[in-house]
């Protein structure tokens, strides 16, 4: 949650508040006029409450990039209590290549579990092969989102009741906002966590999926190229499968206004150009990393052949619809299995966002058809 105790940021949030209501203010009139009537819609298949949310999410995303409202990340237990747990970093061992840098190094890291730590599932007798475990990374351009309830409390839920799966854990890696949060840090982190899944809690990768929506999305593939380089040497194990909603698959993409506004479907998106600029500068720290890394931009033909299957879910009105096309192609060429699930009529991440920008429906579909994807590849 962002820290509003110190003056400056209590004076940021004033002025957040006050340029929020103010750019709400001259567009929503109009909006209000427009969005009454299907055909003036960006989206005429939209209803009026999500064209609404959605005016409003890009006048959040906006004001918030451009003041650069902060969350600060916590370590203490909060309302998720006993769910949420402390991930130690993996040996050093497993840090090699780009983990290895001396201006990043890993850290201890929370996460929520849902419903309930895996050690729940003893206690019900159920067996390692009744497991299906989903390890979540969420978006936020790398600036925003912590994992927990009030963050990725809706996707967890739906990847429960949906997709047939038994426990989500949300990790809440390290943001570029941080001290030491450019690149690698969040794929540190992500190291961090599958390790602790696999050999800390013991959980077979082959009853495991790794997913991540957006920026989390971006965290996943580099996590994949991780084990593709270096899962011999380390004896990492691949998951069982990846899902990947509205993946982030080109930071280099997203390192100009002009491009993000230049996108066809600008206008039907809640993406506003300051916010993926704001996460481009922080993750590569002013330019100490290229965007144009694979690591960072794997949908560049940068691709490689995964072990595990990847199902890509994005909005056929999102700005990231070109890049996530592009990145489909570059991983089947590469020898990759990438099935693309295309939403018609929906914006960017609506299985984070789904309730919030009243695209229940489409997420709670999305998610079940993610659900038997991963379901053919469990062993």
């Amino acid at each position: 949650m962002a820290d509003w105790k110190s003056p400056k940021q209590a004076a940021k949030l004033l002025s957040f508040c006050a340029l929020l209501l103010l750019d709400l203010g001259v567009h929503l009139i109009l909006d209000l006029f427009r969005n009454a009537l299907g055909p003036g819609r960006p989206c005429p298949a939209w209803t009026f409450r999500q064209a609404l949310r959605i005016r409003v999410t890009k006048s959040l995303l906006r004001w918030a990039s451009v003041l650069r409202i902060t969350s600060t990340l916590s370590l203490d237990a909060g309302p998720e209590g006993e769910r949420f747990c402390l991930v130690p970093p993996a040996p050093r061992q497993f840090y090699l290549g780009v983990m290895r840098d001396p201006a990043v190094r890993p850290h201890t890291i929370g996460g929520t579990w849902t419903p309930a730590p895996p050690h729940g599932c003893a206690r019900a007798g159920r067996r390692d092969d009744e497991m299906r475990v989903v390890l979540h990374f969420h978006g936020g351009a790398y600036v925003m989102g912590n994992g927990r309830d009030e963050d990725t409390g809706f996707l967890a839920e739906t990847y429960l009741s949906q997709a047939g799966f038994t426990h989500v854990f949300t990790p809440q890696y390290r943001l570029a906002t941080s001290p030491d949060g450019r690149f690698p840090a969040a794929l540190q982190d992500a190291l961090s966590a599958y390790w602790h899944l696999v050999a800390g809690l013991g959980i077979p990768p082959q009853r495991i999926v790794v997913a991540g929506d957006s920026a989390g999305g971006n965290v996943v593939v580099a996590l994949l190229r991780y084990l593709f380089e270096y899962g011999e040497k380390t004896q990492l194990p691949w998951p069982a499968a990846v899902l990947l909603w509205s993946p982030w698959t080109s930071i280099a993409a997203s390192n100009r206004a002009a491009d993000i506004r230049a996108s066809p479907n600008y206008a039907t998106d809640y993406i506003h150009e300051n916010f993926p600029l704001w996460g481009v500068q922080g993750l590569t720290g002013g330019g100490v990393i290229s965007a144009h890394d694979p690591y960072l931009s794997p949908g560049d033909g940068n691709g490689f052949n995964s072990a595990s299957p990847i199902w890509v879910h994005t909005g056929r009105l999102e700005v990231l619809f070109e890049n996530n096309a592009d990145f489909v192609d570059t991983f089947r060429r590469a020898g990759t299995s990438v099935e693309w699930d295309v939403d018609a009529n929906c914006p960017h991440d609506v299985g984070l966002m789904g309730r919030k920008l009243k695209f229940e429906k489409e997420a709670l579909a999305a998610a079940a058809r993610a659900g038997r994807f991963a379901a053919r590849h469990f062993r």
